[in-house]
């Protein structure tokens, strides 16, 4: 997995000098236009205002003009030492002017890679201390798939390197830069957090849905419910801060009448009991049929969603929790021509506007070597308004405000 310049760089860019185990550098930004020669002619190629950041499994980081033109902007955000170093996630943060990038390496006491957007350069000042794990062993390496920055001062980082009996979130304080286990919860998905305006608190769907401080990283309400598999099965969540209360979109089964689906409230107060089902839900209940169809046209769908948001490792947790934004755009795709893709589809993301899906591809080309690209199709998958060619397995997508 040694890091490699884009196909479309110039050729004789300055390369990375590899010194210790894992070096941080950058390389010089470049311009590419030769990208925009690979979106299909005649076909509108507005997506929409701002970028899209790009990052691959083997360190490179890209900008991707919001139209999908060209990459217009790259770099090296780290460079592996061996084959078992790679890239496992990335976010941006509340401001976005800093994206957190994690990284699984052997021997690496820091996974958390800080890169400034405005340069695409490695920030050198970010120490954060991570707990010994429970029993040393040369053989330990963070493994940090989920990471969330929620506010200007916390991380939240889910980490499978350590033992599962230990396996609980960290909350990472920037400022000290100390990483603690929480006690309450475990982020298993990224999909099943959401964020209040302000940062100050989050809610939390594990063993039911926690209310969380940022801050300190402790529940300070808590509402009972148990995700049984084939019992209960979350479609979406959408949290109302003002009024305190989150709805959950679920298909449960119950024993005399079947599979239900329905909008259910659980108030962020910690109340025991889950408010009467919302009647008319304004969930589109033609998405929640599609997944729970066990018939051979469902099962495209299936593979769909387990891929949104989420990319490289399979998904730990079946299907995503979706916002009511991400639902609607969901119900909208077309499978038919979505089709071509699925078998080669590692991961997808749907641009803030919800008008198109952004799709990281990974082929194979009759040599039998791997081929890694961009695909950004219009929302409902039957267009598709550009292509670009990745150097290594795209990890993460973020979007950038203009």
């Amino acid at each position: 997995m040694t890091a490699k310049h884009h196909p479309l760089s110039p050729i004789g860019a300055p390369s990375v000098a590899l010194t210790v185990l894992l070096t941080l550098s950058i390389l010089i930004p470049m311009l590419t236009t030769e990208a925009a020669e690979t979106r299909p002619p005649g076909k509108t190629t507005h997506v929409f205002e701002g970028s899209i950041l790009v990052v691959c499994e083997e360190g490179e980081i890209y900008e991707v003009a919001g139209d999908g033109a060209d990459i217009t902007r790259e770099a090296i955000v780290y460079q592996a030492a061996s084959p078992q170093c790679g890239i496992c996630s990335a976010c941006l943060s509340r401001d976005c002017s800093q994206v957190y990038v994690s990284v699984s390496a052997a021997g690496m006491p820091n996974p958390i890679v800080g890169v400034d957007v405005k340069s695409l350069s490695v920030r050198d000042d970010l120490m954060i201390a991570f707990p010994d794990p429970p029993e040393p062993s040369k053989y330990f390496a963070h493994i940090p798939r989920v990471i969330l920055a929620p506010s200007d001062n916390e991380l939240y980082v889910s980490d499978a390197g350590y033992p599962p009996q230990h396996r609980r979130s960290l909350r990472v304080d920037l400022k000290a830069g100390v990483a603690s286990f929480v006690p309450d919860f475990f982020i298993i998905d990224a999909t099943r957090v959401r964020v209040s305006p302000n940062g100050e608190r989050m809610v939390v769907v594990s063993e039911g849905m926690h209310t969380v401080s940022v801050k300190t990283g402790r529940s300070i309400a808590h509402t009972a419910f148990s995700e049984m598999p084939g019992a209960l099965i979350i479609h979406g969540m959408e949290a109302d801060w003002n009024a305190e209360k989150t709805e959950l979109w679920w298909t449960r089964h119950d024993y005399r009448k079947g599979y239900i689906t329905e909008c259910v409230t659980a108030s962020m107060r910690g109340d025991d009991e889950l408010g009467a089902p919302v009647s008319p839900s304004s969930w589109p209940d033609t998405l929640a049929s599609a997944i729970m169809s066990r018939t051979i046209e469902g099962q495209p769908f299936r593979r769909l969603l387990t891929v949104l948001n989420w990319s490289g490792q399979p998904r730990p947790m079946m299907f995503p929790i979706l916002t009511r934004s991400e639902a609607e755009t969901m119900s909208r795709v077309r499978i038919d021509a979505l089709d071509p893709l699925l078998s080669v589809l590692s991961g997808m993301w749907i641009s803030p506007d919800g008008k198109h899906l952004v799709c990281a591809l990974a082929e194979e080309v009759p040599d039998g070597s791997p081929k890694y690209s961009l695909a950004i199709l219009d929302d409902n998958g039957s267009r598709e308004v550009a292509r670009l060619p990745m150097a290594s397995p795209v990890v993460w997508v973020m979007f950038l405000p203009k």
